[in-house]
């Protein structure tokens, strides 16, 4: 009986540790669907920020007006920060929009800035 007991003990407490050993290699993935309901085009990209003057694109599209695309998934290390940037392709002296997501699946409606608004665009980011 005793040894029944101690290899069950073992067979938990070894897959309680490759479950957590195994979950630090483990990248987060990120899935954004991009709703363009404005006039005109945009360009949606994924970027992770390593650091503040570091910019690296994880994958990117051009959104015609009333279409939908889905960016990703894409994956990247664990701490690092991921944003969704929205830019015109026709003013590229305007800043883009970016917004900081976690990891997941998001939904980003882009609609017409409205006169109260300073930017070119209202935009609706959503966890799905």
């Amino acid at each position: 009986m005793n040894r029944t007991i101690c290899a069950w003990l073992m067979l938990v407490v070894g897959l309680l540790m490759s479950c957590t050993l195994g979950g630090c290699g483990l990248s987060p993935t990120y899935t954004v669907r991009v709703e363009n309901k404005c006039k005109e085009a945009v360009i949606a990209r994924l970027e992770r920020r390593p650091s503040m003057n570091n910019m690296i694109e994880l994958d990117s599209a051009r959104v015609k007006p009333d279409e939908m695309v889905v960016i990703g998934p894409v994956s990247a290390p664990p701490l690092e920060r991921v944003y969704i940037v929205i830019t015109n392709p026709d003013e590229m002296h305007a800043l883009p929009d970016a917004h900081k997501i976690s990891r997941g699946n998001w939904l980003v409606t882009i609609t017409n800035g409205s006169m109260s608004n300073w930017g070119a665009y209202e935009i609706s980011i959503t966890k799905e």
